[in-house]
């Protein structure tokens, strides 16, 4: 089940780049071939979830960025930083 945002600041916008966005998009074309391919498909929503159509745990996402993110030697970053890091200048 989905929740509205706790704070007003949690309803902002997020900028995405075009690389993000052709991804999403990707995924969006995969989820519709997923639905015409399943017999019992019970479409929830979300954009990224398990093969059941089940939302991911958030605790499943932090670890999974985690890894990758320490797999492709990048600095730790907190999620809440994630929007908010700017490239050293």
């Amino acid at each position: 089940m989905f929740n509205a945002p706790k704070t007003k600041g949690c309803r902002a916008w997020v900028a995405l780049s075009d690389r993000a966005i052709a991804a999403l998009q990707r995924q969006r074309r995969r989820q519709r071939r997923q639905r015409l391919a399943a017999r019992d498909y019970d479409d929830l929503g979300p954009v990224f979830a398990r093969p059941d159509e089940q939302s991911l745990l958030p605790q499943y996402v932090l670890d999974h960025r985690r890894r990758l993110t320490a797999d492709a030697g990048l600095p730790a970053i907190g999620c809440t930083t994630c929007g908010a890091s700017r490239p050293p200048s």
